[in-house]
């Protein structure tokens, strides 16, 4: 059931995509929606091409957001192909330029996602599997301070199911 609602978003976000009325915000932001999707369906060569080129077609002054965002789909990509410098350049770009821009809740998420994907990717690995619940309490730190109630739960559930909470 969860790859049909993949491959139905990805088709929804390619019909959408192909579609001329859209402005650049909306066309990259689909981009990197379908990226994601196309990650999570395996198909990682097709997602890491569609950032390369977000990558060369944005900047950080243009779209902070948007260039941020790319990088840090960029970095779990490397990271699931086991490219760990590439994944951490491109991961501490993303994660200073949130920082810097005071995207303080897109800081905090980019640590949530980044911390449960070392979490599963890493179990028997315990410098990584530390690195991992270290952002997850950080995310769970910062959400709770910007009182964001739904991100704080779903961080302690994870903290939780590894006996951290």
């Amino acid at each position: 059931k969860y790859i049909n609602c993949l491959i139905r978003a990805k088709k929804l976000l390619e019909y959408a995509l192909a579609l001329n009325e859209l402005d650049s915000e909306t066309r990259n932001e689909g981009r990197l929606l379908l990226a994601e999707v196309l990650f999570l369906l395996g198909d990682q060569e097709k997602a890491k091409t569609l950032i390369e080129d977000l990558l060369k077609e944005t900047s950080e002054e243009e779209s902070a957001w948007e260039f941020a965002k790319a990088h840090f789909i960029m970095g779990y990509i490397c990271l699931n192909n086991e490219s760990k410098d590439d994944s951490k350049h491109y991961i501490q770009r993303s994660l200073d330029i949130f920082l810097r821009r005071d995207m303080i809740l897109e800081y905090a998420s980019s640590l949530y996602t980044l911390g449960t994907i070392l979490l599963r990717s890493y179990q028997n690995h315990s410098e990584e599997r530390q690195r991992g619940l270290n952002y997850l309490n950080n995310a769970r730190d910062i959400f709770e301070k910007c009182h964001a109630l739904l991100d704080q739960q779903a961080a302690e559930r994870i903290l939780h199911y590894y006996g951290q909470a």
